[in-house]
């Protein structure tokens, strides 16, 4: 999914905020116009196919409702500044059907009222949070809720500074500082790179 800016507020619901009638879906996804249009195409398959599967494998009940959860973060590097706005959609039917793909194009696009008239047009919105502090967690808790791999990929900008100072690479021969996801070798000194060189001009094979 490609990430585009966050959109502007829908306008609010004066309707109280809607209380459990049964079973349901929710899917969360950041309040831009990519991942609401991916929100609802979820939205569409899963009430779509939600009776199906229950009658079927008699394990579910028939969904009552669906819902969008969308959120803006601010993040922020000071402790307990980061802010969290969210707010809930109850979709009408015309915008699951008009955001799922079709040969590979959304049929709905955004109108000329711009992206405030289309945000309004989905259904009936709901202000959950609005810049709400977010809850400050441990390294350990996000572990719990992340798993080893997201531990992982937090703890390699400190074991790369750990490493290469007790490997004692001068600062100009260390490479370039690698993002967590991004392909490549998570440490990368350049003193193996001349090695290799310097062995093939040994042996005649460098330029």
């Amino acid at each position: 999914m490609t990430v585009t800016a966050p959109l502007e507020p829908p306008t609010i619901s004066p309707l109280a905020f809607p209380k459990h009638k049964g079973p349901g879906y929710v899917e969360i996804k950041p309040h831009d116009v990519d991942g609401i249009r991916d929100g609802l195409e979820q939205l569409y398959k899963n009430k779509k196919g939600f009776t199906q599967t229950w009658r079927k494998k008699k394990t579910r009940h028939p969904a009552v409702t669906v819902y969008l959860l969308t959120y803006i973060y601010e993040p922020s590097s000071a402790p307990g500044t980061s802010r969290l706005t969210a707010h809930l959609l109850a979709p009408t039917d015309k915008a699951l059907d008009d955001n799922i793909p079709v040969a590979g194009q959304r049929r709905g696009s955004i109108p000329p009222g711009g992206r405030k008239q289309w945000l309004d047009d989905l259904g009936t919105w709901w202000l959950l949070a609005h810049r709400q502090p977010i809850e400050e967690q441990s390294f350990g808790q996000w572990v719990s809720h992340a798993g080893p791999s997201a531990a992982g990929l937090m703890l390699e900008d400190q074991l790369r500074k750990e490493f290469l100072k007790k490997h004692q690479v001068p600062a100009g021969r260390q490479g370039k500082v690698k993002t967590a996801s991004a392909r490549g070798a998570d440490i990368d000194f350049n003193e193996l790179a001349e090695f290799f060189y310097e062995l093939d001009a040994a042996s005649g094979r460098a330029a």
